[in-house]
Order: structure tokens, then C-alpha cells, then sequence
């Protein structure tokens, strides 16, 4: 019997696909992470969910698919992963976040930048491209485009000086971040190790938003954590709640206040060093690779039976 696993479901096709494997008497089994397909739902035999509280959610508004439905945590990418280099760094100390966006902001920080003290280095890994500055091809449209308004006048074109667009004046204003085009090679591994924590500041803007960040997973904090970065995050996402331990594994940050002083404590090698190895020890058996492999089996061989 065929067992085919879709995850991430883009559109009508694959639905097309899917019928197609049921008809010829195969199972089904659907993945979703932070979003869920409804067809898919309703048509799969078996539904793999990345928390309990997309579980939750889901269930009450559909309580067909309840039953079908199964939790299984993100892991650690790689089994040989071993603890990070730890570095003595007392007054300057190096922050890794991830995210999947090209962003010019960083999250909430940005809102509050005297929430970051001085010594404090954001490195970015996210969708940013090797050749231009994250949003370069975007801000060349708009400012081609409001200059043909006459809104910023070109030199060239308008024989004058342009007038500053309001963008630059942001830039002026954010808390500063190196930006790194993402490549799984290169963020995990030895180079993720090399940094002294992690951060996950996050900011929703409407309640949809905030609805499916809080069915997202752990996995950017299992992943910083397996490599004994103790981590500050913001609260709200429940998975999250989870595998970070307040005050021992690492922090929750709510307000400006919180995240300036959280990342004033991890200035300290010690404490930070101790932390990290708790943070690691919570993680590494429960979100191994192996111990991921065998409960979506367990699905599996459920289906066969």
C-alpha cells in the first residue's frame, strides 16, 4: 500500500495530485505548519500539526479532522551538532535572530532601540540577497516612480538637489544589524554555535497574525538552544512557552525594559555559558532527530495496520 506525504500545500494542483492517490487507494498524509489547506484536511487520512495549540484551534472548527490529527515537534537539523564555542566576551556579545522575510526593521527592537545597550551585535539571517541591500530594487521603484509625480525631484532630470525620502530618516533611526542571506549551510551548524545567543523578537499587527504565530513551532529555538545559545524571546507563541524556561534556559522579554535588561545579563560569560547548557540539555534528547523519525513512523505504520 502507498503512503505519500504532502506538506505545504501551494495550490489546486496538488489537490489534483491528492485525489489522484486516493482514487488509486493510497493514503494520505498532510503536514502543515502555520497555515492549513481545508481540502486537504478534509481528504487526508492522517494530519501531522507542529503544536498543540494548532491543534486546538483547528479541532474547534473542525471537529472532523480532530480525531485524524497528530503532533509532532520540529527537530534539530543535525544529530552531530555539539555545543557552541562559548565565547569570553564580557561587554560585546553577538545576537543571531531568524527569520523568512527581507527585513529592514527588526521587530519590536526597532520600536524601542534604547531596549538594545551599547555592545550588542544583531546578526539577521533572513531573504536577503548576495548582490543588493534588502529592498534596494523596491526603493529604486518608489523613488523612480514619485519623482515622475514630482515628488522627489532628481538631479538630471530636475536640474536640483532631491529632497530626502522619509525611508532615510528611518534608517537613521533603527537599531543597527548586519543582514545575512539565509543558506541552511551556513546559519546552522558551527557558524549558528559561534554566537553568543539568540533573540526571537516578534511583533504580529492583526489578529490573524497573531492567530498563526501562535500555531507556529519551536523549531528557530530548538535550533539556536541544541547549540547552547541561551535565548530571549518575545511571549506569545505557546511552543515556544514550552522549551524555553524563564530565568533557565533563557527569557521571555515583554517590554523595552525587559529586553534591555535580559541582554545586559547575558553580557556576563558565566551566566551565560550556564544557561546555554541548560537550554541544551532541554532539548537535545526531545527534539532529536531520531526521536522525530520515529513518532511520524508511528503515524505511518497506523495507517497500514
Amino acid at each position: 500500500r502507498t503512503i505519500v506525504y504532502f506538506e505545504l500545500i501551494p495550490g489546486k494542483n496538488w489537490e489534483k495530485v491528492a485525489y489522484k492517490v486516493k482514487e488509486k487507494g493510497g493514503k494520505i498524509v498532510y503536514g502543515a505548519c502555520d497555515r492549513a489547506n481545508k481540502n486537504m484536511m478534509e481528504l487526508c487520512d492522517a494530519m501531522i500539526v507542529v503544536s498543540q495549540k494548532m491543534k486546538d484551534d483547528i479541532s474547534k472548527e473542525n471537529p472532523g479532522v480532530a480525531d485524524k490529527m497528530h503532533v509532532v515537534c520540529d527537530c534539530y537539523e543535525n544529530e552531530k551538532w555539539d555545543v557552541g564555542s562559548f565565547s569570553d566576551a564580557y561587554e560585546r556579545i553577538t545576537a543571531a535572530m531568524l527569520t523568512w522575510e527581507e527585513m529592514e526593521l527588526v521587530p519590536f527592537l526597532n520600536e524601542h532601540s534604547e531596549s538594545v545597550p551599547p555592545g550588542v551585535e544583531i546578526y539577521v539571517y533572513g531573504n536577503y540577497s548576495h548582490e543588493y541591500p534588502p529592498g534596494f530594487a523596491r526603493k529604486c521603484r518608489s523613488l523612480v516612480s514619485r519623482s515622475l509625480r514630482g515628488a522627489i525631484p532628481l538631479p538630471g532630470i530636475f536640474g536640483r538637489a532631491p529632497s530626502k525620502p522619509p525611508w532615510m530618516n528611518k534608517l537613521k533611526r533603527k537599531v543597527p544589524f548586519h543582514k545575512v542571506p539565509w543558506d541552511p549551510g551556513i546559519y546552522c551548524g558551527k557558524v549558528l554555535g559561534s554566537y553568543d545567543i539568540g533573540i526571537v523578537p516578534l511583533k504580529p499587527k492583526t489578529d490573524n497574525e497573531k492567530r498563526h504565530f501562535s500555531w507556529k513551532s519551536e523549531n528557530r529555538v530548538v535550533q539556536m538552544m541544541a547549540l547552547g545559545l541561551p535565548v530571549i524571546a518575545s511571549p506569545g507563541i505557546p511552543s515556544y512557552e514550552n522549551v524555553i524556561e524563564h530565568g533557565v534556559t533563557g527569557f521571555f522579554a515583554k517590554t523595552p525594559d525587559d529586553w534591555r535588561h535580559y541582554l545586559d545579563f547575558l553580557k556576563n560569560p558565566i551566566l551565560r555559558r550556564e544557561m546555554g547548557l541548560k537550554a541544551r540539555e532541554r532539548v537535545i534528547d526531545r527534539y532529536s532527530l531520531e526521536s522525530h523519525v520515529e513518532n511520524k513512523l508511528r503515524i505511518f505504520s497506523s495507517l497500514l495496520e
